[in-house]
């Protein structure tokens, strides 16, 4: 006699964060768009500024509420003409920034990527900033951009490019 047992992935993956974390408030987030086109209008330093408090806040989102910024596929009722339709958050803008230092891409829900993007940050003075949203930001980087993307490059990297 074969058992099946079934259990709801929702409730193996976020059970134990909400049985036994202790609620933190995360701060809501700003419309992504309005953010970035905020941000472009500063002076240098300021968008500096602008940028790593808003990576500081994005790294630091709870794990269940990141993994609810992704894109997926939704069948439709079942007929006699079944329909499959590519379906996504009706609102990114909860969803973290895309951060790009130097051409490399740091995605925010792996632990080793957001320290380093938190070293890259401090690390040292940024040369340049460029603010990416829209079908610009999809077509550079995909569905990992489609939130919205930073791209940060610093003095060395613009040495790096001159001496090749």
């Amino acid at each position: 006699m074969r058992y099946l047992l079934l259990i709801p992935l929702a409730s193996l993956l976020f059970g134990p964060l909400l049985a036994f974390g202790q609620p933190s408030p995360v701060p809501a987030s700003p419309d992504n768009r309005a953010w970035l086109d905020s941000v472009q209008r500063l002076a240098l330093q300021q968008q500096v500024a602008a940028v790593r408090a808003r990576a500081w806040r994005d790294t630091l989102q709870a794990p269940s509420q990141t993994t609810l910024c992704w894109t997926g596929v939704s069948a439709a009722k079942r007929n006699a003409t079944p329909t499959l339709a590519l379906t996504g958050p009706s609102k990114l803008d909860g969803c973290p920034l895309l951060y790009v230092v130097n051409g490399q891409p740091f995605h925010h829900n792996d632990p080793a990527t957001t320290a380093a993007l938190q070293r890259a940050l401090t690390r040292g003075p940024i040369r340049q900033v460029t603010l990416l949203y829209g079908t610009a930001a999809a077509a550079l980087y995909g569905s990992r951009g489609a939130t919205g993307v930073v791209v940060l490059s610093d003095r060395k990297a613009k040495q790096r490019e001159r001496a090749q």
